[in-house]
């Protein structure tokens, strides 16, 4: 049965291509950006700030407010007005009262600083019943004849392996072990203890001191602007929460003390058949309540006010998330917000690390947009870039962001545009991205725009399942393998091009009963005709009748493990790679792929995540696809040759093969013939980034120099942060019907100039322009300007030693490692012209 389509305010979805859409895409697909609020806040400087993200292509934000009180000893910023007081909520309305004016759009961030769920301490200070409780284990030598008394606080104690109570008599000297209940802040380094979000009233309070209070400013939320809440990494106390309610609900749930098992739950003691059930158990009812009392609510606040509700959940990267993260079960947290999302943060993708070659960049971005199609989603969205640094190329950007489209996500929120630019605020949470640190900034935010909108065209196509093994990794012992083994398998499908989402024990046992019978595993959009499940411990037996049922209706189990095979009654699968492809060989190994339908016809997704330049060669089916490169608003045909067509994707780039019967002007891809190659210019340097109390980006008066590309000499040393300028003169040799100029390798973002007129900005490869035969003239001078990133100026200049470590934040020495590989820009080879 066809599924009515499901609007969201502020996220959109379309039927079919339109081509001006893709070329100037709505409000709708511009990336969100985290307007972080680290200093005193001022009409005037709003406004200033305001104009300037218009001017760097930025339509979309949230404010993330950094208290004084968030983190004081590893990231100190002085916000004024104090958080959540009348002057900050009065400052707070004007920004959005300003960026409606300008035809912005905004969303609700839910805390200052973060984890959300705390009001940045407030919660606790009037609530301190509602701070964060858990289980912590001491252990000591116990002597022969020493009579037991505990602590109050202690919940149980072990001698070697059985439980004892006050008044036993050791029968000898060995290690005894009490685990004792402890209220914990969580992070240490903030002075903003968070509360238990698993306790019955916290988010409530939360609530009420935090979205209530906004409200007080905006009566509408929506009409005032806003368009989603976002809720940042919210967590229960860990490694689980302790208190009396969840003894006694566990107690009534499922007949047995938790304090028993205690030793089990810390990894004290190994674990059996019947401790490995109540483990299981114990995180499911953790999760529930986690779910119920903290982002259901936050969810029908949300609703209440006609805004969608999104975010992300901590260590949503690591295939133990669930447990390691404090949401206790990941996909099912997912599920609850309208828009879920992961994070990609300290390079947790990237194209390449150092000279090992490729990172191992996981698919956890599957996450978000399998919850997202299994609850009736479109959308999915990262938080990316933060802690990536300020070296971080246009080109890095590009592959971050692709990497993850490739895998369902197409709202994009990047990090950071800063309120505070003077003196070691300069250096906290990096990239800060300003006029004067990313003059270009605007072109990669087209760029975002338009990913997004292609992404979020039609039905995203995923007919394959992965079961990921959550409860193998509550159960801890072997989860080592067990983890390997999953990421190996997710790791093989995407190499196959196998279109897949993933899947937990809920959906397995909650997917539609009638679809089982025609072998469709099925939930909202989501509808599996395949499971493949890797090597595991656990499966629960509720699952397994599912899976049979699935089977016995046509559907396919692909699993490695004979012990699976056998439970469900199917075949091994010898090797996963066995599993049909829907890509037909192509000739390259990184080719990665993802489809989409439309109502009258289909988007293919290719990505080159390797670090070389592939050439492709599909074979034409039918009618020849438009080419869609992001990065440019035209629509291309490819050229067949002998019944197939081919191009060339550089490292990080993504091309759309959009098949349809409608018709659109196209233009050619194939590069003209004839070449014309210059290789002497006169260089010199236009701009310098220089950071002092604060940042600047001064004009140079400097004499030109002749050049040879490529050049012995690097013209942007490791010190220097700036611009510079390529010059040259040329001549075509004959009249010409199109000509393009190609800039080969570069690193920066670059801008052409030819006879004093701009040809726009490339901020990543290809650095083509095409250039206008009105343009054109006998003798041509042109203009190439390139422009590095922030690292050079911000690891040379002596600014930092003014201040304390602690006062630059404590992600300094990490973002210092990744600027060193960042130094490089400009032209590193001969420019060509092609014409014909």
């Amino acid at each position: 049965m066809e599924k009515a389509r499901r609007t969201l305010l502020g996220f959109s979805t379309e039927e079919q291509f339109d081509k001006e859409r893709y070329h100037s895409p709505s409000l709708d697909y511009c990336p969100v950006y985290t307007w972080m609020w680290n200093a005193p806040v001022t009409q005037e400087q709003t406004d200033k700030q305001l104009d300037e993200m218009l001017r760097l292509g930025i339509r979309r934000f949230y404010i993330l407010p950094m208290p004084k009180s968030f983190r004081p000893t590893s990231f100190p910023t002085p916000l004024e007005p104090s958080y959540l007081s009348e002057g900050y909520l009065d400052a707070y309305r004007y920004a959005i009262e300003q960026a409606k004016k300008r035809g912005m759009q905004v969303w609700l961030y839910d805390e200052g600083g973060w984890p959300s769920g705390s009001a940045c301490g407030q919660v606790m200070l009037q609530d301190p019943s509602l701070s964060q409780e858990t289980i912590r284990v001491t252990e000591r030598e116990a002597s022969k004849g020493e009579v037991y008394s505990p602590e109050s606080d202690t919940e149980a104690a072990f001698f070697e392996g059985q439980r004892i109570h006050s008044g036993y008599t050791f029968p000898k000297t060995g290690l005894l072990a009490e685990y004792r209940r402890v209220r914990t802040s969580f992070p240490k380094i903030s002075s903003a203890d968070l509360p238990d979000v698993t306790k019955e009233g916290a988010c409530d309070l939360f609530i009420k001191l935090t979205h209530e209070k906004y409200k007080t400013r905006f009566a509408d939320l929506k009409a005032s602007g806003f368009t989603a809440l976002f809720t940042d990494e919210p967590t229960a106390p860990r490694p689980f929460p302790y208190t009396d309610e969840i003894k006694t609900l566990f107690k009534q749930q499922f007949g047995e003390e938790i304090e028993n098992y205690l030793p089990v739950l810390m990894g004290k003691a190994k674990t059996n058949e019947r401790s490995a059930e109540i483990k299981i158990k114990f995180f499911d009812m953790l999760s529930r309540l986690f779910c119920e009392r903290f982002l259901d609510k936050e969810r029908a606040w949300a609703k209440q006010n006609g805004i969608a509700f999104l975010g992300h959940l901590d260590k949503d990267d690591e295939a133990n998330g669930s447990v390691t993260g404090g949401s206790f079960s990941l996909l099912r947290a997912l599920r609850r917000f309208d828009v879920p999302g992961v994070d990609a943060i300290r390079r947790q993708i990237f194209p390449k690390c150092g000279k090992a070659g490729l990172c191992d960049n996981k698919f956890f971005p599957r996450y978000a947009s399998s919850a997202a199609a299994q609850t009736d989603g479109r959308h999915a969205l990262t938080e990316s870039f933060a802690v990536y640094g300020c070296g971080l190329t246009y080109d890095e950007m590009r592959f971050v962001i692709n990497f993850q489209a490739m895998r369902g996500i197409n709202v994009f929120n990047f990090m950071i545009f800063p309120y505070g630019r003077t003196g070691y605020l300069q250096a906290g949470l990096l990239p800060h991205f300003t006029q004067n640190t990313h003059p270009d900034l605007s072109a990669f935010n087209l760029y975002a725009a338009r990913l997004s909108y292609l992404f979020s065209l039609g039905e995203r196509v995923a007919n394959t399942a992965l079961y990921a093994p959550f409860a193998d990794g509550v159960i801890g012992e072997g989860f080592d393998k067990t983890a390997e083994a999953y990421e190996k398998a997710g790791k093989t499908l995407e190499q196959n091009h196998i279109l897949f989402d993933v899947v937990d024990d809920d959906f397995l046992q909650q997917a539609e009963e009638d679809s089982l019978s025609f072998g469709v595993l099925a939930m909202g959009k989501a509808a599996y005709t395949t499971l493949v499940i890797p090597p595991c411990l656990y499966l629960a037996e509720e699952s397994v009748k599912r899976i049979r049922a699935f089977v016995k209706g046509g559907g396919k189990v692909a699993t490695t493990s004979p012990k699976i095979a056998k439970r469900i009654g199917v075949p091994v699968t010898k090797d996963l790679s066995s599993l049909p492809s829907p890509l037909p060989s192509h000739g390259g190994e990184s080719i990665s792929y993802a489809e989409s339908t439309l109502k009258n016809g289909r988007i293919r997704f290719l990505m080159n995540e390797g670090i070389a330049p592939c050439m492709l060669s599909l074979p034409t089916a039918g009618t020849l696809p438009y080419l869609l490169f992001p990065a440019s608003d035209k629509v291309y045909r490819p050229t067949e040759e002998k019944g197939f067509f081919s191009f060339t994707l550089y490292p990080g780039e993504l091309v759309a093969l959009l098949e349809t019967d409608d018709v659109f002007d196209a233009e050619t891809h194939a590069l003209p013939q004839k070449r014309l190659t210059l290789d002497r210019f006169l260089f010199r340097h236009t701009h310098k980034l220089v950071i002092k109390e604060q940042t600047e980006r001064l004009p140079l008066q400097e004499e030109v120099s002749e050049i040879v590309l490529p050049s012995p000499r690097p013209l942007f040393p490791k010190d220097f942060s700036g611009s510079g300028e390529y010059q040259t003169t040329f001549s075509l040799p004959e009249k010409a019907s199109r000509a393009l100029i190609d800039l080969g390798m570069a690193i920066g973002s670059a801008e052409v100039i030819l006879n004093g007129k701009t040809l726009g900005v490339k901020v990543m490869p290809p650095y083509r322009f095409e250039l206008p035969l009105a343009y054109l003239k006998e003798s041509n001078e042109l203009t190439v300007r390139l422009t590095n990133t922030p690292a050079n100026e911000f690891e040379h200049t002596d600014l930092w030693a003014k201040y304390r470590p602690w006062q630059l934040g404590n992600y300094r020495k990490e973002e210092g490692v990744f600027h060193a590989d960042s130094f490089a820009g400009g032209l590193y080879d001969k420019v060509n012209i092609y014409y014909e």
